[in-house]
């Protein structure tokens, strides 16, 4: 270890140029944006509409709906499992704050399940535990790239009748892959969320499901 701190003018142990700007800004962004604004629809436009269409396909899903922000997504979801006033929702006890709030939105209890330390995410062991005659739904976070073992996950929602929704960030895509024992995370959750931005604090989101 230094013995001078790097905020008092010693070495930094992780240099300055470790981290890169997030998300990469081209020119290419900046004409799909500026053809939305000068538009006439600046709310699902033609760019929309087939990000929509090419996010479904690629994800291997039958629909995909963009929504405003991540937590919107996440109410929808929410709605979709028929989650109602009363109702529990398992949710890790590790993520931005709306994995929990679009729970409450919906006058729903969340039931916080801690984490396993080796990967951030939810310790599937201790969900089992959480469940309730009043556990209508689970709700997935994959996050930093590691994916939950959703194989697991599907099993106990399917011995007790739960819905299982999935969420996870675009930057985790590019690294999760097929990583996932059983499939790509986010396909297999019905439904899903994906958002745009990373650690969860998300600037867009998406909903996409199979029906």
């Amino acid at each position: 270890m230094a013995s001078k701190l790097a905020i008092f003018g010693g070495e930094p142990a992780i240099p300055s140029n470790t981290f890169y700007p997030w998300p990469p800004i081209t020119e290419v962004d900046e004409q799909y944006v500026l053809a939305s604004l000068r538009g006439a629809n600046h709310a699902f436009g033609p760019n929309c509409v087939a990000f929509e269409q090419e996010f479904a396909a690629w994800n291997g899903n039958t629909f995909a709906i963009t929504t405003n922000s991540g937590t919107a997504a996440l109410h929808m979801c929410v709605a979709a499992c028929n989650c109602s006033e009363g109702d529990e929702v398992i949710v890790t006890a590790y993520s931005w704050s709306s994995s929990a709030t679009c729970i409450l939105h919906h006058n729903c209890i969340p039931v916080f399940v801690d984490i396993d330390w080796e990967t951030m995410n939810i310790d599937i062991d201790k969900i089992e535990a959480a469940i309730s005659p009043k556990t209508k739904a689970i709700i997935v976070v994959h996050l930093h790239g590691l994916a939950v073992d959703m194989a697991k996950v599907l099993d106990l929602a399917h011995k007790h009748g739960l819905k299982v929704i999935e969420q996870l960030d675009v930057p985790d895509l590019e690294l999760l892959g097929e990583r996932g024992p059983v499939h790509n995370p986010g396909q297999i959750g019905r439904p899903r969320v994906v958002l745009k931005h990373g650690t969860g604090n998300a600037e867009a989101g998406g909903f996409n499901t199979e029906g």
